[in-house]
């Protein structure tokens, strides 16, 4: 289980700004041989979720302020696309991760053709001539340092590669390979009895050694090292939690797969599978791309945490994504209070994913009141929250006269 507090609240903020730190170098400073580290670069969360609640709201087009935590970029760039929404805010600790947003924007708005545009982020076609030709008018001029310098290899190289693969993903296959000789990226082609082996591995559930994998790779991270000893002891805790949720969830999104109840070819899935994308997400297919084009001057960027965004005109949706993983429930709940405060229109609403439950609970005890339709879990495809119950909830918060939060 998760550790008593303090430690697990200072634990879970550490790991978080650690790992933030591990990918925030500042671009003015870092050499071109420095290699920069994101701390990824697909979404790591379903942007249908964010979507099935934007659709909930049942706005107007063009009318909702929305903000949104960047990670991989995915979730704000398919968000911009819905008709209902007239602004995206798109917020991070990490000036990397605002660097990968902007890089996908500009490749996602300019004239390069459909395959061109493919070609360069998963494989790095075209690479620098691409780059200066017809993504650096389009880009800030932090970015256009950056990607000249410590991030040249993502343009050279394709920035959606597999070996940007996150951490999670290639030890799951790694352990399966080394475990039980499974090869995942091989899914679609096994035969009966190998797929009933691996959903038997899920099913079964026994992480343990998945998670000393993971323990391992965290050991043997410096900026891991870098850290209290007391903290690195509840974050090792912690990832058993996380190993245990991945193995079953990817159980359920490969038995839904041969089921029929969720696409073969799937963007999510296919990273988890074979490290890069095969199926575009919805801001890379031709429509997606028409969209952004007309949209694209209605986005913005912040470099911080969402209790340090400061804006006067406040959001009608605001998506914290899964920053609450292994927080404790006291702890979200006090600051999903503070940013519903501080961020909300009166009856805005907040979505959070927390991947050891209690999502609902949180923003129930914060003041919200919970939106109704099919369960947020079911429609998020990835691993850590597909149809597991109290991971993913979105609710309204309705602005008191003093400020505070009530229902």
């Amino acid at each position: 289980g998760l550790p008593t507090p303090p430690l697990a609240v200072q634990g879970a903020n550490q790991y978080r700004s650690a790992l933030r730190a591990h990918s925030s170098c500042r671009p003015r400073v870092m050499s071109a041989s420095t290699k920069a580290k994101f701390m990824l670069v697909s979404n790591n969360e379903d942007f249908r979720v964010e979507v099935a609640c934007l659709n909930r709201l049942k706005a107007p087009p063009n009318s909702l302020r929305v903000a949104m935590v960047t990670g991989g970029a995915d979730t704000t760039l398919t968000a911009l696309l819905h008709p209902s929404v007239a602004s995206v805010l798109s917020f991070d600790p990490s000036p990397l991760q605002l660097h990968l947003l902007q890089l996908k924007l500009a490749v996602a708005t300019s004239d390069l053709s459909d395959e061109a545009a493919v070609g360069f982020l998963l494989r790095g076609e075209g690479g620098k001539q691409v780059f200066e030709e017809k993504l650096v008018p389009r880009l800030p001029e932090e970015t256009v340092g950056f990607f000249r310098g410590a991030g040249e290899d993502e343009i050279d190289k394709g920035i959606l590669r597999a070996d940007n693969d996150g951490p999670f993903n290639k030890i799951l296959r790694a352990w399966f390979a080394d475990e039980h000789g499974v090869d995942l990226s091989k899914w679609h082609a096994m035969g009966e009895a190998e797929k009933d082996k691996v959903l038997h591995i899920c099913a079964a559930n026994d992480s343990t050694t998945l998670a000393t994998a993971l323990q391992t790779f965290f050991k043997g991270a410096p900026w891991f090292k870098a850290m209290p000893a007391e903290t690195q002891h509840v974050i090792l805790g912690a990832l058993g939690v996380a190993a245990a949720s991945t193995l079953s969830g990817t159980g359920k999104v490969l038995s839904d797969i041969d089921c029929g109840l969720l696409p073969k070819d799937e963007f999510f899935t296919d990273i988890v599978l074979t490290a890069s994308p095969k199926t575009l997400p919805p801001w890379m297919t031709h429509a997606g791309r028409r969209v952004l084009k007309a949209k694209a001057s209605a986005l913005t960027t912040f470099q911080g945490k969402a209790d340090a965004v400061r804006d006067d005109d406040k959001f009608d949706f605001v998506s914290l994504s899964n920053i609450y993983d292994f927080s404790l429930v006291e702890a979200a709940v006090k600051d999903v209070r503070a940013v519903a405060a501080a961020m909300l229109k009166p009856n805005g609403t907040l979505l959070v994913r927390r991947a050891v439950g209690s999502a609902g609970a949180i923003l129930k005890q914060a003041g919200g009141k919970q939106l109704e339709g099919e369960a947020l879990e079911n429609l998020d495809y990835n691993s850590l929250f597909y149809r597991s119950p109290g991971t993913v909830a979105a609710a309204s918060f309705a602005a008191g006269e003093d400020g505070c939060i009530a229902q």
